[in-house]
């Protein structure tokens, strides 16, 4: 175990290493292309908020936060160095977009507390390319790793998932995350992670490998997202790692396994973003710390907000016509095929599934602590709710072909 700890230490280090490196090379790169990329789809961006089905939050776009993606990959401040320029985050907010197309820099202000580590993909990307290619790229790419986890699933035994790993992609809404940079990030390290997973399992599940699986998932979530719904990063991995090990673990083994990996991932993720705040800090001269922290405090707070209103408001996104009916349908489908297995239903067989239960609590109590990120942003917060829905699912099947741990 001291083995393992000492290279999920080396592991910690080397990552924070490479981000900062990478943040560094990537402004080093020209940005007169995305600049002019950035003119001419200015005009995408008169309704920051639109919804792509209107009436439908659950389909709001972000493009307020693509602005600051964009701008950030188009701007370099000729009068403060490289490295600075990496560790500031510069970028205007959306609605001085008009004025930064123009020449107008005053609007610039910075992000220093985020890695803001996606930009190491847009700088380069934005070299060749434009915003809607970017979103055409994003679907295809976004597709076909979809079939490659499908193809996992199906050689790893676990077809069986397959419908209820689909089913709650629709119920995060693909088709809106692929058009937005900010929404595409999150889709991306959960996609690519679970890929892995299933794809290397008999490298990762070996010698601890898994305990450094956890920690560079987290920290690639830190360094890459701007805090939309980091939870699918572990929380989807855990659920394939549970139904990977069906036949082998038993419910405490698991259950144990969901608080040292949840352990793991947090101190990857927090661990990344506290570095993040350090080196911003000695290297812009500025107390990044303090206001980081007092972000943080923010977003904790229930001041103005209730925490069971948190829940309320991304829960409630569903509440429309068509989503009950959806939901009414996968229920009579369930309820059909359980009532044909309902010898399969005991108390002691539903206490096997319990650490199904345990993950798809865990967006609560995300929205319960982050009570006020999550009440302003439950537009986008609320695609944590996959880990509910896909946990769930995944618990239904597995008492309707009877595979419970041993």
């Amino acid at each position: 175990m001291l083995s393992t700890i000492r290279n999920l230490i080396f592991i910690f280090i080397i990552m924070v290493f490479l981000g900062f490196s990478l943040m560094v090379i990537s402004y080093s790169l020209p940005t007169d292309h995305a600049y002019e990329c950035i003119i001419q789809d200015a005009g995408q961006f008169d309704d920051l908020y639109r919804e792509i089905i209107p009436g439908y939050a659950s389909t709001r776009l972000d493009l307020f936060t693509d602005v600051v993606f964009l701008s950030a990959t188009s701007y370099y401040d000729e009068n403060i160095s490289l490295i600075e320029n990496s560790m500031s985050f510069l970028h205007v907010s959306g609605s001085n977009l008009n004025s930064y197309v123009n020449g107008d820099y005053s609007g610039i202000w910075s992000y220093s507390r985020y890695w803001g580590g996606y930009l190491v993909v847009l700088k380069l990307f934005f070299l060749f390319f434009n915003y809607n290619t970017f979103k055409i790229l994003e679907l295809f790419f976004a597709l076909v790793v979809i079939l490659g986890i499908i193809k996992e699933m199906i050689k790893k035994n676990l077809k069986n998932f397959i419908i209820p790993f689909l089913f709650s992609l629709f119920f995060i809404h693909l088709e809106v995350m692929v058009l937005n940079i900010q929404f595409s990030v999150m889709l991306n390290i959960m996609l690519i992670s679970v890929f892995l997973l299933l794809k290397f399992k008999e490298i990762i599940f070996k010698n601890n490998r898994l305990f450094y699986y956890f920690l560079i998932i987290g920290m690639a979530t830190s360094f890459f997202d701007l805090l939309t719904c980091p939870l699918l990063s572990f929380a989807v991995p855990m659920i394939f790692y549970l139904l990977l090990e069906k036949d082998q673990s038993n419910i405490k083994d698991n259950l144990c396994k969901i608080f040292l990996f949840g352990i793991i991932w947090s101190v990857g993720y927090v661990g990344m973003w506290v570095s993040k705040w350090i080196i911003a800090s000695i290297i812009l001269n500025e107390n990044i710390v303090t206001d980081a922290l007092n972000q943080l405090l923010f977003r904790t707070s229930s001041v103005g907000y209730s925490r069971i209103g948190a829940i309320l408001s991304n829960v409630l996104v569903y509440k429309k016509k068509s989503y009950l009916i959806i939901f009414l349908l996968i229920a009579i489908y369930y309820i059909k095929r359980l009532r044909d297995y309902r010898n399969n239903i005991s108390k002691n067989n539903l206490k096997e599934l319990s650490p199904f239960f345990v993950i798809a609590m865990i967006p609560f109590v995300w929205y319960f602590i982050l009570s006020n990120h999550s009440t302003i942003h439950f537009w986008f917060t609320y695609r944590d709710l996959f880990i509910f829905f896909f946990s769930i699912m995944c618990s239904l099947e597995l008492i309707i072909r009877r595979k419970f741990y041993t």
